[in-house]
C-alpha cells in the first residue's frame, strides 16, 4: 500500500534508519516497518495578511 504522503500531506522522507542501515534516500516503493526511524521533512506554506 502506498502512502502518498508527499501528494496527500506535502511530507518527503528524506532516510529511513533501519537498524544499522540507512536507506538515503528510500524508492518510492520502500516498505516501512515497525522499529523503522524516518527523517522527513515538508513545506509549510505561510498565510499572507
Amino acid at each position: 500500500m502506498e502512502l502518498q504522503w508527499r501528494e496527500r500531506v506535502g511530507v518527503n522522507i528524506a532516510m529511513i534508519k533501519r537498524g544499522a542501515t540507512s536507506i538515503i534516500p528510500p524508492e518510492r516503493d520502500e516498505k516501512i516497518y515497525p522499529g523503522d526511524k524516518l527523517l522527513s521533512f515538508a513545506q509549510i506554506a505561510r498565510k499572507e495578511g
